[in-house]
């Protein structure tokens, strides 16, 4: 799944800054029990020839463990798409904006 964030920047190579827009989160493993991996990444923005935003480059990636009581709120959540990314999007410190 993947949403628009508030812009933000982030260090890159050689003194380089690149402005990421977009977070994807994905459930990477699930023991549908106790835990789960999420692999996570935020992307920059790019406008398609007909002027619209589309998720860019990766500009980071990594991986979340959810587990213990966070593990129960996201597999008994009638909407656990939306649970698992706002989860994720806020151990990163990120801000969906809202579609």
């Amino acid at each position: 799944m993947i949403k628009e964030i508030q812009p933000i920047t982030i260090d890159w190579v050689a003194g380089q800054q690149k402005t990421a827009q977009w977070f994807e989160a994905n459930s990477a493993y699930d023991d549908l029990e106790r835990k789960a991996d999420i692999d996570w990444g935020i992307r920059a923005n790019y406008v398609d020839a007909d002027g619209n935003n589309q998720p860019g480059e990766y500009i980071q990636t990594g991986r979340l463990l959810c587990q213990g009581a966070d593990y129960q709120s996201w597999s008994s959540d009638p909407n656990a798409n939306a649970w698992i990314i706002n989860w994720a999007a806020t151990q990163l410190n990120l801000t969906i904006i809202p579609a």
